[in-house]
C-alpha cells in the first residue's frame, strides 16, 4: 500500500478503485492503511485538493465503522492534514454524510480539530457539535457528540458535564423511545 501512496499521482486511479471496494470486511482494513499512509508533504497542492474530494466522497457515502476506516479519514483531515479547509469540510460532513459512521468519523476529526482551533473555528465547530447532540438522526452519533461535548474523546471539552444543557439530554432520550 505504501508504495501505491508513494506513487501519486500516478496512482490515482488504483486508490480511487480500492476505497471504492467494499466487497468485504477486509476492504476497510486496506482503506485504514490507505489513510495511514496519506503524507500531505509528499504531495503537491493540486494532488492534496484531490486527495481531500476522495476523502469526502468517502466520508459521505460511508456505511460502516468496520476497520476504523471512516475514524482514520476523520482523524487525517482533523489531525495530520488540518487546515482551514479540512475544518470547513468536518464541519459540512458532520451534517451531510449519509450515514452515522460518517458522521461519526467527522465528529472524531472535528475533536481533533478543537486542540488547535482559532477562537472563531472553535466557536463554530463547538456549535455544530451541540447541534449535532440535539438532533442527529442517529442516537449513536447523539452519544457520541455528547461526549465529545465532555471531552470524553480526543479533544476538550467544550462544556462541563454539568453545564450540558437538559434540553440536549431530553432531546437524545426522546428520540431513544
Amino acid at each position: 500500500m505504501r508504495l501505491i501512496i508513494a506513487l501519486l499521482p500516478k496512482t490515482f486511479a488504483v486508490v480511487e478503485g480500492l476505497l471504492r471496494d467494499c466487497s468485504s470486511p477486509l476492504w476497510y482494513e486496506v482503506h485504514f492503511t490507505t489513510f495511514c499512509a496519506l503524507d500531505r508533504a509528499d504531495l503537491e497542492p493540486a494532488d492534496q485538493a484531490r486527495v481531500l474530494q476522495l476523502i469526502r466522497t468517502y466520508l459521505l457515502s460511508i456505511r460502516t465503522d468496520a476497520g476504523f476506516a471512516a475514524w482514520k479519514a476523520g482523524d487525517l483531515l482533523g489531525d495530520e492534514w488540518r487546515d482551514s479547509d479540512t475544518v470547513e469540510m468536518l464541519g459540512e460532513l458532520l451534517l451531510s454524510a449519509r450515514y452515522a459512521s460518517g458522521r461519526k468519523a467527522a465528529l472524531h476529526g472535528i475533536e481533533h480539530a478543537l486542540n488547535h482551533a482559532t477562537k472563531a473555528e472553535a466557536d463554530k465547530l463547538s456549535a455544530l457539535v451541540r447541534k449535532t447532540a440535539q438532533g442527529d438522526r442517529s442516537i449513536e452519533v447523539r452519544r457520541e457528540a455528547l461526549l465529545a461535548l465532555e471531552g470524553a474523546g480526543c479533544g476538550p471539552a467544550i462544556v462541563s458535564p454539568r453545564a450540558l444543557s437538559k434540553k440536549a439530554k431530553s432531546a437524545s432520550r426522546k428520540r431513544e423511545q
